[in-house]
């Protein structure tokens, strides 16, 4: 099985348009690598693919898939027609909206999701006028296949984070907000677990996490009040459903989670995104490493 990451990158990517901190001038002049947005694909035979998330580089992602592993021989590519969706975060969802050109959309999402994007962000009412889109509900620890490759299984796990701000839920969320996934082949052990949006971790999460082979971990910030530091936002971290990464640290330490886990989501702001930084070399010395677009893993 192979886990190809599609983007790396935290709502905005790397460099972020509006943004001109010290990690998006050095993006733009290419010393420090671009991000799109967080999203994975996995795939059995490198010809189809389930797609976990759909960001709004859907896209350039899918293309530079496209150029790696493109064995069709048909007019239009049927590759990607099936989409799990972990939350409905603007950066999760929206490109969903450049998918319209498939036939069919196959959208594997639990209730609390489906209800966002379809009765409040309208998301697939839109997309209902150009394809023909099926739904199926996924539920906490029930595992799940997909029917173009059913030799792997899906286990959703419910986390701690927050909803999007359009969610009715944002101030006070509910459990089902977010999901971690756990993504197996069928009868087999080794698994890798992706929580693209978790705001802490227990003992439960971290004995997943301590099992998997690999672990694709929220890193979106370095510190909470990263960017109340940086005077870009009132919020913290962990306000936003999100993990600092110095937690992150103390959390390995504490249950000895080595080398399984890469952070995943990065913001533009973090520091980690620069290798010359100081916080760069206690990740790596904390045995913790960062993923980048195109990583792929295989298990």
């Amino acid at each position: 099985m192979k886990i190809r990451v599609l983007g790396s990158g935290a709502g905005g990517g790397l460099p972020q348009w509006n943004c001109n901190c010290n990690n998006c001038k050095n993006c733009r002049l290419g010393l420090i690598q671009k991000r799109s947005q967080s999203s994975l694909a996995v795939s059995l035979n490198n010809n189809k693919w389930i797609l976990i998330n759909s960001s709004p580089e859907f896209t350039s992602q899918i293309n530079e898939l496209l150029t790696d592993y493109n064995h069709e021989t048909l007019i239009r590519s049927q590759m990607i027609n099936d989409v799990i969706l972990m939350d409905s975060q603007m950066d999760h969802i929206t490109g969903l909206l450049s998918m319209r050109e498939n036939r069919t959309l196959n959208i594997y999402c639990n209730e609390n999701t489906y209800d966002e994007i379809y009765n409040k962000f309208n998301i697939l009412e839109i997309l209902s006028y150009y394809l023909n889109i099926k739904h199926t509900f996924i539920n906490e620890n029930q595992s799940f296949k997909v029917d173009a490759i059913p030799e792997i299984e899906f286990i959703p796990i419910y986390l701690d984070s927050k909803p999007p701000p359009f969610s009715k839920n944002r101030e006070n969320p509910i459990k089902g907000n977010n999901l971690g996934l756990i993504i197996k082949e069928v009868e087999k052990e080794e698994y890798i677990f992706y929580a693209p949006g978790i705001s802490s971790i227990d003992e439960k999460i971290a004995n997943i996490i301590k099992k998997s082979k690999f672990s694709l971990i929220d890193g979106t910030f370095w510190h909470n009040e990263e960017l109340i530091n940086m005077q870009i936002s009132k919020k913290d971290s962990k306000s936003m459903g999100h993990i600092p990464n110095i937690e992150l640290i103390k959390i390995v330490n504490k249950y000895e989670l080595f080398n399984k886990i890469y952070l995943i989501h990065i913001n533009n702001t973090n520091p980690i995104l620069d290798p010359e930084s100081e916080e760069y070399k206690k990740i790596i010395e904390s045995k913790i490493k960062i993923s980048y677009d195109k990583l792929e893993l295989n298990i």
